[in-house]
């Protein structure tokens, strides 16, 4: 079976989404080709993943202070009941 397009774009990651929606808003048949990761590293292994790894990290550090702060019931009296 074979697909006919006006424009193939190569790589699904940030760069290629806008490109292919003005083209294919302006009427030409786009295909996007990607072999792995679609969204490309930064939504998969690089910056997202990280950004909550490291929001992770710091809400654990904190939890490991918590002592510092006091008791939990003056921090968050709901929290006795």
């Amino acid at each position: 079976m074979a697909v006919d397009f006006d424009v193939m774009i190569i790589g699904a990651g940030r760069a290629g989404p806008p490109p292919a929606g003005d083209l294919a808003s302006a009427g030409k048949r786009v295909e996007p080709v990607e072999r792995k990761w679609l969204g490309g590293s930064c939504v998969n292994f690089g910056c997202a993943p990280a950004k909550a790894a490291i929001a992770s990290a710091s809400l654990a550090a904190q939890a490991l202070r918590v002592a510092e702060y006091g008791s939990i019931e003056k921090i968050c009296p709901s929290a006795s009941r």
